[in-house]
C-alpha cells in the first residue's frame, strides 16, 4: 500500500493467497472510490495480475486496486479493509550500465532448486553487485561478483527462493539495471 510505481509501465500487483479461494477479483481504479466508468474489473486464478501500462493517464497521481476472494459456492474473505493504493510517478533517470552490451536472465522460469545462469556481455573490467529481490522488496540473495571483458556465465542456484516473482538486479558505480526472474 502506498508504494510508488512508474506510471509508463506495467503494474504487478501480487497479494497473498486465501485458502479455498478457487479464483479473485481484481478491481483497480483510477479513483477511491471505484467509479463504475473508471474502474476495470477482472477474474484471475492466481494471486498476481499486471495493469496494463496505458491504463492511468498522464497526470493522475494515485491509483486503487482491491481484491476478493471466491470459489464456485461463496466469498472466502468479506472486503473489510479499505482498497489498496499506490502513487504514480515519473521515471527521473535511468542510470544504465555502460560497461555492460547485455545481459539476461535463462531459463527466466525456474523451479525452486535448480541453477539458473546469468549470461552477460562486458565491455570494460568490473566489480558489481547481484542481488534477487521478492516481491515485497527484501533482498533474498546478495553477492559481489568481479567481471573481465567479453561474454561470461555465472550459475545461481534457486534454493532459498520460494515460487514468486523476483528482480535480478545488476549494480556497478556507474548504474544499475534489472531482469525479472520467475521462480515455480
Amino acid at each position: 500500500d502506498g508504494q510508488d510505481v512508474v506510471k509508463t509501465e506495467p503494474i504487478l500487483l501480487q497479494w497473498t493467497p486465501v485458502p479455498n479461494a478457487t479464483f479473485y477479483i481484481v478491481e483497480y481504479s483510477r479513483k477511491k472510490g471505484f467509479d463504475s466508468n473508471v474502474t476495470v474489473t477482472e477474474v484471475v486464478k492466481t494471486n498476481q495480475y499486471t495493469i496494463p501500462a496505458s491504463y492511468f493517464p498522464s497526470g493522475l497521481a494515485t491509483g486503487y486496486w482491491r481484491v476478493t476472494a471466491m470459489n464456485e459456492y461463496a466469498i472466502c474473505n468479506i472486503q473489510t479493509n479499505p482498497p489498496m493504493s499506490f502513487n504514480l510517478v515519473n521515471v527521473v533517470s535511468n542510470k544504465v550500465l555502460t560497461e555492460v552490451k547485455s545481459w539476461q536472465v535463462n531459463p527466466n522460469v525456474v523451479t525452486s532448486g535448480h541453477l539458473f545462469q546469468l549470461n552477460i556481455d562486458i565491455n570494460k573490467k568490473s566489480d558489481m553487485e547481484l542481488s534477487i529481490i521478492n516481491s515485497a522488496g527484501l533482498i533474498s540473495h546478495h553477492q559481489k561478483l568481479s567481471f573481465n571483458i567479453g561474454k561470461q556465465s555465472i550459475e545461481i542456484k534457486s534454493v532459498k527462493l520460494v515460487p514468486g516473482t523476483y528482480l535480478v538486479v545488476l549494480k556497478s558505480d556507474t548504474g544499475m539495471e534489472s531482469r525479472k526472474l520467475i521462480i515455480q
